[in-house]
């Protein structure tokens, strides 16, 4: 009876471990069965994967094209602008020496332009020097040209203080100021016009004016202080 037991138990755990045995084999199985749908996405993924390496050819090629295509536009670029750069340098080189002759030109013009300044400088000396030396030497005409001086100046002095004395310097006098100064500029003007006759003796006039000058100060402070 024992022994009956005994086999019955190991016969029951033989059953367990074949149940265990068939569960797992049970589930090989369904692995195995999942085998071709896996062989499938990875066909498609292989199928995929065939296009994009197509397509990354194809693209490949173009990038080589448009690489070709850019080096070339390049080159013609770097022609172009070394081209361009040695017709700049020959411009350059050519206005330089256009310059180089302008220059020397200028020079040489301004040596000319100094020299003939220099000669008319000591032609005018010349001539002036001449002329005083005529000037001078000729007696008869500097005293005619000195009594017609005076001869004009004393009667302007002469009408000018007479309108002075007109005027009476009374407390009336500033009324008639106006009309002192309307004659002051008329004497003036005859005197420029007697400066303007007598132009070809510049310095003597100049002088003379001077003396003028001052007479009629003096004689209007004399006035004025009586």
């Amino acid at each position: 009876m024992k022994n009956n037991l005994t086999e019955l138990l190991s016969v029951e755990q033989e059953l367990t471990e074949l149940r265990d045995r068939l569960k797992q084999s049970f589930a090989v199985l369904d692995s195995l069965t999942q085998i071709p749908a896996q062989f499938a996405a990875l066909g498609q993924s292989y199928q995929q994967l065939q296009a994009n390496l197509e397509q990354v050819k194809a693209n490949k090629a173009d990038l080589i094209n448009l690489e070709t295509d850019v080096n070339l536009r390049l080159a013609a670029i770097e022609t172009a602008i070394d081209v361009r750069w040695r017709e700049f340098k020959g411009e350059l080189t050519h206005l330089q020496d256009e310059l180089g002759s302008a220059d020397i030109h200028l020079s040489n013009y301004n040596a000319e332009l100094a020299k003939q300044v220099s000669e008319l400088r000591e032609e005018v000396s010349k001539r002036l020097k001449h002329f005083w030396q005529e000037w001078t030497a000729d007696e008869a005409t500097h005293a005619a040209i000195s009594e017609i001086v005076d001869t004009k100046l004393n009667a302007e002095l002469e009408d000018f203080i007479q309108k002075l004395e007109q005027a009476g310097f009374s407390p009336q006098y500033f009324e008639k100021q106006q009309n002192l100064e309307t004659e002051l500029r008329l004497t003036q003007s005859c005197l420029r016009d007697t400066e303007r006759q007598l132009q070809m003796i510049r310095n003597f006039t100049t002088i003379t004016g001077l003396t003028v000058a001052i007479a009629l100060g003096l004689t209007i402070v004399q006035l004025l202080s009586r």
